[in-house]
């Protein structure tokens, strides 16, 4: 299994490599609009690197679905299935890959825009530090800091679930479409209607699940824990099947 993600890392270095360096070359505009005194280009730092979060994010879902389904359109596939390895680690190690690629994104997006937001704060606000300017946001905020900790802990949780849960859908459905229309005109089609079903489904029972919470309700661990781990259950619950489903299609009715 190690060995399948770390073949998948290398596969994956240079595009790793780009989006590492965009979020190095956005934050360093942040010390450089410091030293030129220019505030302009210290917002277009953190603004930019908070656009930046989202792309990231989008690009790991992309990313982790259209290389799975791309190699099953094409010789590439036939080749992972060689692996003297079961389906299901195959299509686990790709899974776990993604999330470990989310990881990492998600730790350098929040080194750079903390980074990029304390020189702005620093230099606009006179603001140092970091505990000081978490404090400044949660005041402005109207709530107290550990809510806002609290909450944010909230927020990486369920982002990391969600990576895995959307991703598993992606496999699901191009496996489905290469099981039903092979390599034919109306696959991708059809694999983007089965995501779409997936998605809307799987987002009503985890709205079900999860109860609505304000960012000033998260005042102790325990208000985490309510609300995150019934999302956690059933995504991880769909995560889990979705990702057997596809193993067992991919081996018996795929063909490659």
């Amino acid at each position: 299994m190690l060995k399948l993600i770390k073949y998948e890392f290398r596969r994956s270095r240079t595009s790793l490599m780009a989006m590492l360096g965009a979020a190095l070359a956005l934050y360093l505009a942040a010390p450089l609009g410091a030293m030129m005194n220019r505030e302009g280009l210290m917002g277009v730092s953190l603004f930019g690197l908070m656009f930046y979060c989202f792309a990231a994010y989008i690009y790991v879902l992309v990313r982790g679905v259209s290389a799975y389904s791309g190699e099953l359109s094409t010789r590439s596939g036939y080749l992972m299935l060689m692996v003297p390895r079961s389906t299901l680690s195959i299509v686990l190690s790709k899974l776990l890959f993604t999330l470990c690629f989310a990881i990492v994104m998600l730790a350098v997006c929040i080194l750079a825009c903390f980074g990029s937001a304390m020189i702005f704060m620093d230099e606009v606000f006179d603001v140092r530090g970091m505990i000081p300017m978490l404090k400044y946001f949660a005041q402005s905020m109207e709530i107290d800091l550990s809510a806002l900790g609290f909450f944010c802990l909230y927020a990486v949780v369920s982002l990391l679930i969600s990576v895995i849960s959307v991703v598993s859908m992606g496999y699901l459905s191009a496996t489905l479409s290469a099981a039903i229309a092979a390599r034919g005109k109306g696959a991708k089609l059809l694999s983007a209607v089965l995501f779409l079903v997936l998605l809307i489904l799987v987002g009503k029972v985890s709205t079900l699940a999860a109860p609505e919470a304000l960012v000033e309700d998260f005042v102790d661990l325990q208000t985490v824990l309510t609300s995150a781990i019934p999302t956690l259950l059933v995504n991880l619950g769909f995560t889990a099947l979705f990702t057997c489903l596809s193993a067992l299609i991919l081996k018996k009715r795929v063909c490659l």
